[in-house]
């Protein structure tokens, strides 16, 4: 295969005694869907922390079209290409939906100003939130404060987005409207897309490949069915094999 976009050799972050990630390898493809599973405290958010310049690991590197970007700051490594929605949601609830996309998209070195309004809209009207545009982020539901996360990530125009887990709290239908989205988002805005998710059916519904991780270490990378399928991971994480 080519180079991949965004990849990750050797890194290990140590907080005090406590190893997080040890020696951990990852990769990401161009326009490729990649689920990053395991039990918690397994180290997922910890690794999208360092790719996303919250921390610097002892030992390692992430590359990004060719360049480390470990020790850039986060704003930085977002204007690079990278962006990330959070687990707890990170909206401002005074803003309206298109307020807070037009945050993003405000300060993306990669947009003409002339167009900044007519890309929010679209990007609105993509997540399906046209017609609450002008409400207040505060007065949505879980699953649209989300999608605007989604929306605003977009807005800086990323080639990469981190997703760390977008289906916690959200209900069987609420998680159908969100992943169903995933594979359309990658496909019309040539995104790649690294997802930590503990709902293990849509990740192998969706990803072109998975990662586990388990106590800050990579025990198993491949195809979905494949890797769900291998004892140390069914041990480790799933209990019993998906169906």
């Amino acid at each position: 295969m080519s180079s991949p976009l965004l990849f990750g050799r050797e890194i290990t972050m140590r907080f005090g005694g406590l190893v997080a990630l040890d020696n951990v390898d990852f990769y990401v493809g161009e326009q490729e869907i990649v689920g990053l599973i395991g039990p918690n405290g397994a180290g997922k958010t910890t690794l999208f922390n360092v790719i996303a310049g919250v921390y610097k690991p002892q030992n390692g590197a992430v590359m990004f079209r060719g360049r480390n970007i470990i020790g850039l700051k986060p704003h930085k490594i977002c204007r690079l290409g990278i962006a990330r929605t959070f687990q707890i949601v990170r909206v401002f609830p005074s803003l309206t939906v298109f307020e807070n996309v037009k945050v993003a998209a405000s300060n993306s070195p990669r947009h003409g100003k002339e167009s900044i309004n007519e890309e929010v809209v679209r990007l609105v009207d993509f997540v399906g939130l046209s017609g609450k545009i002008s409400f207040p982020a505060r007065e949505l539901t879980l699953v649209e404060q989300k999608l605007v996360e989604v929306a605003r990530a977009l807005a800086t125009r990323p080639q990469v987005l981190l997703l760390d887990e977008p289906l916690a709290g959200l209900t069987p239908a609420e998680s159908a409207v969100y992943t169903d989205k995933m594979r359309r988002l990658r496909d019309e805005f040539g995104v790649s897309i690294f997802w930590i998710e503990h709902d293990v059916k849509s990740i192998s519904r969706t990803c072109d490949r998975v990662i586990v991780l388990n106590h800050g270490k990579k025990i198993g990378e491949g195809e979905c069915k494949e890797v769900l399928e291998t004892e140390e991971v069914v041990r480790a994480y799933l209990g019993e094999k998906i169906a």
